[in-house]
C-alpha cells in the first residue's frame, strides 16, 4: 500500500515462524541473519505454539523475543510488529492432511491469518513482508520442479489456503 510519509530510521525485523518450524530452520534464519552486514537490531517470534512447543525455542531464545500469540489477533500482532522494518510471514499449519479434516482451521491460520499479517504491517508501516510460499498451489504439476510461472491447480484445502494468501 503506498502512502506519503516520512519513513522513521528503524533497523528492526519481526520473523514470523511457527515454534514446529524451529528444529533447524528458524536457527539458521537467525544466525543468517545475525552474519548480515547491519544485522536487525531485534528478531521477533510469534508463535501460538498450537502445533509445537515453545521450548523448541530455547537453542535461540537469547537472540530473540517471543510473543506467544496467534497471527489471528491483532493485538499479538501488534506486539510483535512494532518497530518492524521486515516481516518473513512464515507462520501456516502445513499439512495437508490436516487441512481435509480441518479446513476451517487451516483457511484460519493460512489466509485470514495472511490477511490479518498484512493488515498489522499496514498499521505499523513496514517496509516489506515476505511470504513463504507452498509448491501445494501447484497441485500435481506437470513437471518438476515447479515454476512461479505454472497455473495454480491446488488439490488440497490447505493448497487453497495458500494460494489465497499469495
Amino acid at each position: 500500500m503506498h502512502r506519503d510519509f516520512q519513513r522513521p530510521a528503524r533497523t528492526g525485523l519481526t520473523a514470523l515462524v511457527p515454534a514446529y518450524n524451529e528444529a533447524g530452520h528458524i536457527r539458521a534464519t537467525i544466525r543468517s541473519l545475525q552474519r548480515q552486514t547491519a544485522p536487525p537490531e531485534e528478531i521477533v517470534v510469534i508463535d501460538d505454539c498450537s502445533t509445537g512447543m515453545a521450548s523448541r525455542l530455547d537453542a535461540v531464545r537469547d537472540r530473540i523475543r517471543f510473543v506467544q500469540g496467534s497471527i489471528l489477533d491483532p493485538a499479538a500482532l501488534d506486539e510483535a510488529m512494532a518497530g518492524a522494518e521486515v516481516v518473513f510471514h512464515e507462520a501456516a499449519i502445513p499439512s495437508v492432511a490436516r487441512s481435509v479434516a480441518e479446513p476451517r482451521a487451516s483457511n484460519e491460520a493460512n489466509a485470514s491469518g495472511t490477511i490479518e499479517v498484512m493488515l498489522a504491517a499496514d498499521r505499523h508501516r513496514v517496509r516489506r513482508v515476505l511470504l513463504a510460499g507452498s509448491s501445494s498451489v501447484y497441485g500435481v504439476p506437470p513437471s518438476l520442479p515447479c515454476r512461479e510461472d505454472m497455473p495454480t491447480a491446488p488439490t488440497s484445502p490447505y493448497g487453497v489456503s495458500k494460494a489465497a494468501a499469495d
